[in-house]
């Protein structure tokens, strides 16, 4: 048994720093439409020729599958049909059953499915016997009313795991529940081991709860000669215990589950510590008990009753003197190791609690044990200012004879914080601590506790390049701990820590990436420079891949908010297009290039052969970022036409490009005049603002379209509001209500959970923000084109956009900044200029 320990989706071109508003979700928050399942669009239909090519897989589960997808969508339905049909006389009992359960499900041929299904419970094979009992076909919302008396039949099936498999299904499915139940509780009993396991791992205990002396059947088993009888029961009681305490039914189980902590299997005790911690406070009664464990000989054991003390929150205070005692715990080579030593984690836990710092912990400092020492600084280090009063007591340990206690007890001073300020004078002088480890942790505490800066530079500086750890030093791990800190520890101080600039810098080509990744944070908080640096920005992204993507997506985002001033990043990005692993980062460089160089013919190369990937989304941010580089892109017309007629994935972004890029207009318009057609944009609120201005641009009719978007806008969330308002101003169509929409937006002030990519994008948790970005956004967009409308509906967006301004430079929260507002002002006076309003 293995002790037991942050999606948010982002939108695959969600890279707000280079204008990407386009979304990339198959449907939109805030919607309430339903799509139509058997509409079939362009951006399927790679995997629909794909199916239809299966259908003649020799293979039939690849035509099984096949004939599903095409059955699903309403494509050659009855091809499809036929496919699966034939597979019902497969050789292969497991692939008639597969052929029968999805005829079942799409509610064709029943009867010849449900044919298939009692012949496959009636099989020789007690495999197929099983198989078929345990399917998933079997359900309460659509039952095989003709098969239901052949599997109740296979409760007295010759093979017990038949008969135990049959029995879940039955209960699962609100059949004979009771006969179900009372034959499993009876194969708890049976003579052969191998069904008693079995019907303890029955899924009947899920719902241990609601059968009516369940789980003291499950507590009597926990008496089973059989040790491994025994570890299942306890496994599955941990699962039912956990249900009981919704029902608060739990004052009988306790005794019989202490009893069972003295179980002669090691495992079993550990299970049933497991389940005791499901009870959490309600199991009060067993702490004494679990005390008993926490000197267990199996650590194991020893383990998850700890983690059971855990869960009775403060109830378990009274354990804080055997927990002390187990901090000294090892295993049974002698090793310590704290990573698994749960004691200190439910210290902690209670310290925290009770927001206490026990005397018994602070006693551990001076026992003759040196792990207990240790144990005990340790858990200190983990409570911050809580542990002020320590402060006397570690302050004796920077003494201790043991370097890993004088290291351990630094950092529980250095978390203290300034109110351990007294300590100044012992950390000083463990500045001349024969180990350079213990010195570096002593000067990164003096920092924090208060001291000046030229007393802890110079042994910080020298820290960055140690290379000894005590007490063996030629531990490469640990003296890599102590350079992390000492970098880490200089970035904290910033500026004053201007001299160790030199020794960051020849840390940016260390052969450790960890290190040369945590320089270029601590050089950046150092320079002030985190945004304006290119070349810590570019070691930022080499060597950050191991210690978060989060950090290399930011960095790109980071370099395409400098634009051109980031050419040096180029290569390195272009790089990163071609070989990167993955395909998340990949996706993300190729706005980013045409934020960066739109102009450079590699970078255009480059984003052509992107077009040809097998990654689902980078084909659609290169032809994203095509369009965003316009007509200077001409040279990726035929493979953005070959995108287009491709109809994958990266079609609709091609045709977008290719109307930005202004070629091969009679192939893009009609393609994304489809995009208004069959109550798609119901499902697809992004792919359809972008159409129509796509549309608009190529001086295509946007009648439809505005139409569309108007009956979208007041079904939307704030979120979408704001494309489809935006959108319609755009095009000179339904200014009235799209005027009204937005003054609701710009008049929001609550928080909104809405987020991008780019973790400095200004408006993330504010729809109010965010529409003073796109905001900004579309009137700059405007202006390079001012000709995509008359003067008359010119006039009319711009009365509307002034009216919203208006709303969005009130100075109430979360107030807009003045940068984005006076984006605004700028784009619509040269507006007003240009059409002379």
């Amino acid at each position: 048994m293995v002790i037991r320990r942050r999606h948010k989706f982002v939108t695959v071109l969600g890279l707000s720093a280079v204008c990407l508003s386009l979304l990339l979700l198959p449907s939109d928050r805030g919607m309430s439409q339903t799509p139509n399942s058997n509409q079939t669009n362009v951006w399927d239909s790679k995997i629909i020729a794909k199916a239809i090519a299966d259908l003649k897989d020799p293979h039939p589960q690849v035509r099984i599958q096949a004939a599903e997808t095409l059955y699903q969508r309403g494509i050659q339905k009855d091809a499809a049909l036929a496919v699966i049909v034939a597979t019902l006389k497969d050789p292969n009992p497991e692939v008639r059953l597969r052929a029968a359960q999805t005829l079942y499900q799409t509610g064709a041929q029943k009867d010849a499915a449900t044919a298939v299904i009692i012949a496959a419970l009636k099989n020789p094979n007690p495999q197929v016997r099983l198989q078929t009992a345990g399917s998933s076909i079997w359900s309460r919302e659509t039952p095989i009313n003709d098969a239901i008396p052949t599997l109740i039949a296979a409760l007295k099936d010759p093979n017990p795991q038949v008969r135990i498999q049959a029995a879940g299904t039955l209960y699962r499915t609100d059949i004979q529940k009771d006969a179900a139940t009372a034959l499993i509780i009876a194969a708890l009993k049976d003579p052969n081991p191998q069904v008693r396991i079995q019907a303890a791992e029955s899924s009947i205990w899920y719902e241990a709860a609601q059968i009516n002396g369940a789980i003291p059947v499950l507590i009597a088993a926990l008496k089973d000669p059989n040790p491994q009888v025994r570890e299942a029961v306890a496994r599955r009681l941990e699962w039912s215990v956990a249900h009981q305490v919704e029902a608060q039914r739990v004052e009988g189980f306790i005794p019989a589950l202490i009893t069972a902590l003295k179980d002669p299997n090691p495992s079993v005790r550990a299970e049933v510590a497991d389940a005791i911690k499901a009870l959490g406070p309600k199991a009060e009664a067993a702490i004494p008990a679990l005390l008993t464990a926490l000197k267990d000989p199996d650590y194991q054991v020893r383990a998850n009753a700890a983690e059971a003390l855990q869960a009775m929150g403060t109830a378990a205070k009274v354990a804080i003197p055997d927990l002390v005692k187990a901090l000294g715990d090892a295993e049974a080579d002698g090793i310590y190791i704290y990573a698994h030593n749960e004691a200190a984690a439910v210290l902690t836990d209670l310290c925290l609690a009770l927001k206490a710092v026990p005397p018994e912990l602070i006693a551990t400092l001076s026992q003759r044990d040196a792990r207990t020492r240790l144990g005990g600084t340790i858990v200190l280090g983990t409570l911050g200012a809580l542990a002020s009063v320590a402060t006397p007591e570690l302050t004796v340990a920077l003494q201790d004879p043991d370097p890993t206690v004088r290291f351990n007890a630094a950092i529980a001073l250095r978390g203290i914080g300034k109110p351990a300020k007294a300590a100044i004078p012992a950390l000083t002088r463990l500045l001349k601590d024969p180990y350079e480890s213990v010195r570096v942790e002593a000067a990164a505490a003096l920092w924090d506790v208060g001291a000046k800066p030229e007393v802890v530079l110079p042994i910080l500086i020298t820290g960055v390049n140690t290379r000894r750890y005590p007490p063996n030093e030629t531990n490469a791990d640990a003296s890599a701990r102590t350079r992390f800190s000492a970098v880490f520890t200089l970035g904290k101080m910033g500026v004053v820590a201007k001299a160790a600039i030199p020794a960051l810098t020849v840390v940016l080509k260390d052969k450790d990436e960890q290190m040369q990744w945590v320089a270029t944070q601590s050089l950046a908080k150092i320079k002030g420079a985190q945004d304006g640096d290119v070349s810590l920005l570019l070691i930022n992204l080499k060597y950050s891949s191991a210690y978060g993507e989060d950090s290399r997506e930011q960095t790109i985002y980071d370099l395409a908010r400098l634009g051109e001033k980031a050419k040096p990043a180029v290569p390195m990005l272009l790089k990163i297009l071609k070989q990167d692993p993955d395909n998340r980062i990949r996706r993300r460089v190729p706005p980013a290039l045409a934020a960066i160089s739109p102009n450079d013919e590699t970078v255009i190369t480059a984003l052509i052969e992107a077009l040809k990937e097998g990654d689902e989304y980078v084909p659609v941010a290169a032809a994203y970022a095509l369009g965003e580089i316009g007509p200077t892109a001409k040279a990726a017309v035929p493979a953005l036409v070959t995108a287009l007629n491709a109809l994958s994935e990266s079609s609709f972004f091609a045709a977008v490009a290719l109307i930005k890029i202004g070629a091969a207009q009679d192939i893009a318009v009609p393609f994304l005049a489809m995009t208004f057609q069959n109550n798609t944009c119901a499902d697809s609120v992004g792919y359809c603002t972008s159409a129509a201005r796509a549309l608009r641009q190529a001086g295509s009719d946007t009648t439809l379209a505005s139409s569309t978007l108007g009956k979208l806008l007041s079904k939307a969330t704030p979120y979408y509001q704001t494309d489809i308002a935006l959108t319609l101003l755009e095009l000179g169509a339904e200014t009235e209500p799209a005027t009204t929409a937005l003054v609701a937006v710009a008049n929001r002030t609550e928080k909104s959970s809405i987020t991008s990519g780019d973790a400095k994008a200004e408006w993330n948790g504010s729809d109010r923000r965010r529409l003073a970005y796109e905001m900004a956004v579309m009137v700059e967009r405007l202006q390079k084109n001012p000709d995509r409308l008359s003067t008359a509906e010119m006039a009319a967006t711009v009365a509307s956009l002034e009216q919203v301004l208006q709303v969005l430079a009130t100075p109430k929260e979360p107030k807009v900044s003045d940068a984005t507002l006076e984006r605004i002002r700028r784009a619509i006076s040269a507006l007003k200029a240009q059409k002379s309003l």
